[in-house]
């Protein structure tokens, strides 16, 4: 064996002298990790909720594919495991702790925690390595539990009837437990912390069978009451109106009403401040939400529409049907409509309450909800036809496909302004 193999971080080394670690590197995981979360229904709803066993979660082998050919420019990357398995320390008969490709994630964390990056991005950069190795481990564990899924009722009495001493109780989503478990990458009290900062073979190894043990023993103790539910025949009662009930439906009503009047006023009383409406992080959020969107394009249109002269007031009275002897400003008015239609979405689906720590979910679900063609709202048509006319307007794009995608990120966006109205 060459001397460069002697160790992971000598192999690894070797490997990938052709990748720069760096934040295009950071943007690709991002991207793959956003496309892998919401890759359809069943992953955002996972990720979004605290159920176990009702969706159908993998992790396939595309993915690794996808992950190792276009993240980490690695096509050959199965014969590159074979030959992983000559590093010293690297036991074949360990499936886990010797898959190159969790050692790949690994070796990345390692990369970003040695570098020179500003300490928020290189964070950012280890949590989504840990994360993207969390998800593989996880459609894993899926497929070995549940080839066939269970029933939403069985899944919700299964949870609620955990106490808090299990840590999906205690996050209240699985995202949320993920991201739990990727932190103790950057969490200095750590011991897989610790272990990255050495990285020796044998840290390595440890804090891949570390985080999927705590994963997997996760799972086997819901899989648990699971099947006891299912074997004892417990009379499943599952409320269909999660907000039945007296003071339960005065809070929820309550909750909209307040979440849907600050909402409101804090787009109301930025939408012409440039300076305030503008705001480059929140846009930057907004366009890794899309594939196909330049971030200098939205910004452009974001900044464009809060100029009051750029507005056709005589298309949008038209266009949205609104009384002029009523409404001073139909652009403000048609901006107040894009926060009810989305409050009203989110009540529908039983998505406003803890709105900040599922943002990154509820965004993707806005996004989806303003994409459809199935969506039956006349109101949310007109709004997106005019939005489409603003795109052409402020770009200059006049790209069918482009507009219409700049006309749905900029509907996403309204509500994340207006949402993050103390960002200013």
């Amino acid at each position: 064996m060459s001397d460069k193999y002697k160790d992971v971080k000598s192999y690894m080394d070797e490997t990938y002298k052709h990748i720069s670690f760096d934040e295009k590197l950071i943007k690709k995981l991002s991207n793959f990790k956003l496309k892998w979360s919401t890759k359809d229904d069943d992953y955002i709803e996972f990720l979004g909720s605290g159920l176990f066993g009702t969706h159908v979660i993998r992790f396939s082998s595309l993915d690794d594919d996808d992950l190792m050919s276009n993240v980490y420019q690695l096509s050959n990357w199965n014969e590159v495991q074979k030959d992983f398995y000559r590093v010293k320390g690297i036991n074949k008969s360990f499936k886990v702790a010797s898959n190159f490709i969790y050692h790949t994630l690994v070796y990345t964390a390692y990369r970003f925690h040695k570098s020179n990056l500003p300490t928020k991005i290189k964070e950012k950069g280890i949590l989504d390595a840990c994360l993207i190795m969390i998800f593989k481990m996880v459609g894993s564990l899926y497929y070995q539990y549940f080839k066939y899924p269970v029933s939403e009722d069985i899944a919700n009495y299964v949870y609620n009837k955990l106490s808090h001493k299990y840590l999906i109780k205690q996050k209240g989503t699985w995202i949320e437990v993920f991201t739990y478990r990727a932190r103790e990458c950057i969490d200095k009290n750590s011991t897989n912390y610790r272990k990255l900062d050495k990285y020796t073979t044998e840290d390595a190894c440890r804090i891949i069978t570390d985080i999927q043990t705590k994963i997997r023993s996760t799972f086997v103790e819901i899989y648990k009451v699971l099947v006891e539910v299912v074997k004892n025949g417990e009379k499943i009662e599952m409320e269909k109106d999660t907000f039945v009930g007296g003071e339960k439906m005065e809070k929820q009503v309550k909750d909209v009403e307040l979440s849907h009047h600050k909402l409101i006023n804090n787009i109301t009383d930025i939408a012409y401040k440039t300076n305030t409406f503008t705001n480059d992080k929140l846009v930057k959020v907004v366009v890794e939400l899309f594939n196909n969107i330049n971030e200098d394009l939205l910004y452009k249109m974001v900044k464009c529409s809060t100029h009051q002269e750029v507005h056709d007031f005589k298309q949008l009275y038209k266009l949205l049907k609104y009384d002029k002897k009523k409404i001073k400003d139909p652009y403000i008015k048609m901006l107040q409509d894009i926060i009810s239609i989305d409050i009203d979405y989110l009540q529908r689906i039983d998505e406003l309450t803890n709105i900040e720590t599922r943002l990154p979910i509820i965004l993707v679900k806005i996004r989806n909800y303003w994409s459809s063609s199935k969506v039956k709202n006349d109101k949310m048509k007109q709004i997106k036809k005019y939005l489409y006319h603003l795109a052409v307007k402020c770009t200059g794009k006049r790209t069918s496909w482009l507009a219409s995608a700049l006309a749905i990120a900029f509907a996403t966006y309204v509500f994340l302004r207006s949402l993050k109205y103390e960002e200013g």
